[in-house]
């Protein structure tokens, strides 16, 4: 059956994103102290425990091993926190915040913890939003606690026939996703999940609970939409406005590699500018196998329309006929599932051990990067990200290209009017490689150092700019690479609610 899943697209059963271990060794940004003040000391730290109705998880604990743990297995030996604080409301993140403030302590808020970069890991103090999941849905709006999982958010408002555009790896957090924009599988009709958000409530670092929309503190709320996570204070609600669900066709198209640059050349023009109800996305997979090609992949979903009638200049394209091809229509209640790649589950059971007792999601590492691109490559870019992956192939290695169109609602919004500043492009490319928990250090930098090679290859042709949802800790000029002309009003927020940058990791805004 056709899966929407990146994971099930281009890499089967392999979970799919990418972050550098390096990055929890470096250095904190450089700032000025919080305070002069000492270290906290154990009695501190009791007093902070006894304060709170929710959780103080420290290294003595039982459960800090399992606690600790992101959705990349990458991280499961790196350094840190100091502890995770599992709060239960707002006043518990204001005292975290005090706290932290007071012994000059850094601060990693945490939804899903999916930060490429393993950022939602931190060095300091974790703040988990996990217990903050709740969702309700009134007046056509949601209204979702900051801890909650994507599965539950459109599971929960399936029941009012209602959902947000988002992505398709159920154990993503709801507020990492929409801080950094929130591509999906709808978003070419519906918009980025950031372009749904009409209100959000935020924690800042003095200790202020901020409720901002296009009225109350502008300038904040237009840097939730697309200024990147754990920049700004932690967010702690999120409100959005919904769309009506209706059926979903959901397709996968595989063809010969042979005909890889014909598939390419004709995706890349039809893709950003099919018709809005339509999404796609083109992977080209080396899986390891060297006396094999590779894969060259077309998957996508349609909201309504007839897909033989949509698809048919893309096959005409072409000229080649798929080897293989399967669709399958989720009425709406069942789309939850068919996104979330959680089919033959129980929504309980389509999440990752440690959230729900039934959990079955299992968890690896990988490593990954992005670029995007302006407009369709030429024939030496359609040559060169081809034969990167092919080598690969032949070499006996895993990687892949998985290219997201852009176009449609995503574009029709202005650049400077979210702080997501990728609005008049055409699509984006992962350079991904994914693979079990316990893969050694040394598999890993060298599928990532073939990343940076295939990025730089590519530079002739794609715009320099990067998507920050899939952040990378070794990407030099990340601040024009996330946010373009963006940054500087992003930087003039960031002073406003955080001029002791308290909230503060390797690639926050300065």
């Amino acid at each position: 059956m056709p899966r929407l899943s990146r994971r099930s697209l281009v890499l089967g059963a392999t979970a799919l994103a990418g972050c550098k271990r390096a990055a929890l060794d470096a250095p904190l940004a450089k700032s000025t102290p919080l305070s002069a003040s000492s270290h906290a000391t154990i009695a501190d730290w009791q007093a902070l425990g006894r304060g709170l109705s929710g959780e103080l998880i420290m290294p003595d604990h039982a459960r800090f091993p399992s606690e600790r743990l992101i959705h990349n297995a990458r991280f499961d030996s790196a350094r840190g926190p100091l502890a995770i604080v599992r709060c239960l409301d707002e006043r518990e993140v204001q005292d975290v915040i005090a706290f932290a403030r007071r012994f000059a302590i850094p601060i990693a808020a945490r939804s899903g913890g999916h930060s490429y970069a393993g950022y939602s890991l931190g060095a300091g103090i974790v703040i988990d939003t996990a217990p903050m999941s709740r969702i309700a849905f009134a007046d056509g709006n949601a209204t979702v606690g900051a801890g909650a999982l994507l599965v539950d958010v459109y599971d929960e408002l399936a029941r009012y026939g209602v959902s947000i555009p988002g992505g398709t790896c159920p154990s993503v957090g709801i507020a990492g996703l929409t801080l950094g924009g929130g591509m999906g599988v709808v978003g070419r009709k519906y918009g980025l999940t950031c372009d749904r958000l009409i209100a959000a409530r935020v924690v800042t670092a003095d200790g202020r609970v901020i409720a901002c929309d296009d009225e109350r503190d502008p300038d904040l709320y237009w840097a939730l939409r697309g200024g990147g996570g754990g920049n700004f204070g932690v967010v702690t609600e999120l409100s959005f406005r919904t769309y009506r669900l209706e059926a979903l066709t959901t397709f996968r198209l595989t063809f010969r590699w042979a005909d890889a640059a014909r598939v390419v050349a004709a995706w890349q023009v039809w893709g950003p500018h099919a018709p809005d109800e339509v999404w796609s996305a083109l992977g080209l997979s080396a899986d390891g196998k060297s006396h094999e090609l590779p894969e060259v992949e077309l998957g996508g979903a349609l909201i309504g329309k007839d897909l033989d009638v949509i698809l048919r200049p893309l096959l005409e394209q072409i000229k080649r006929e798929p080897i293989s091809e399967t669709r399958k229509t989720f009425a709406p209640r069942e789309i939850v599932k068919g996104i979330a790649d959680c089919e033959g589950l129980t929504i309980s059971q389509c999440h990752k051990p440690g959230r729900t007792p039934e959990a079955k999601l299992t968890r690896s590492a990988f490593v990954a990067s992005s670029d995007i691109y302006g407009g369709p490559l030429s024939e030496g870019g359609i040559e060169t990200m081809l034969r990167n992956v092919a080598e690969r192939q032949a070499a006996g290695q895993k990687g892949m290209v998985l290219l997201d169109a852009l176009g449609g609602a995503i574009n029709h919004v202005k650049s400077h009017e979210t702080a997501f500043v990728h609005r008049n492009d055409h699509f984006t490319a992962q350079y991904l490689a994914g693979f079990p928990v316990g893969t050694e250090e040394s598999v890993l930098a060298e599928a990532d150092d073939w990343i940076q090679r295939l990025k730089v290859a590519m530079r002739g042709w794609s715009t320099g700019r990067a998507y920050q949802n899939y952040i990378d800790a070794r990407l030099d000029d990340w601040r024009a690479a996330y946010y373009g002309d963006n940054y500087p009003r992003l930087a003039k927020v960031r002073a406003a609610y955080d001029p002791t940058r308290m909230f503060r990791f390797p690639q926050g805004i300065d």
